[in-house]
């Protein structure tokens, strides 16, 4: 409950601040979006590294940022992940704890 809380307060955060949001439903291929520029920005927390690690190296490859929730580099190994254009990064760190 603690963790779905949270991911609902960020939810409602992020909405405030952009037009719309959409999941296709697994990471990897959300990762996909934001590299290509359909999706400017994907946060999520306690996925595994195969859920992530392509995904943020075609993130980072096209372009664009990746960290963990306190704005630390990324790690395959790390419980959380922000992935965005390099434009809106900074927005969704600041709404995301």
């Amino acid at each position: 409950k603690e963790e779905l809380d949270g991911q609902i307060d960020i939810f409602r955060k992020v909405l405030k601040k952009t037009r719309g949001i959409r999941r296709a439903g697994a990471a990897a291929y959300d990762l996909c979006l934001v590299a290509q520029g359909v999706l400017d920005g994907f946060w999520e927390k306690n996925l595994s590294p195969w859920d992530t690690a392509a995904g943020a190296l075609l993130v980072k490859e096209a372009g664009g940022e990746v960290s963990n929730f306190k704005g630390e580099a990324y790690s395959p190994l790390m419980n959380d992940i922000l992935a965005t254009s390099r434009v809106s990064h900074s927005m969704m760190a600041e709404v995301i704890p």
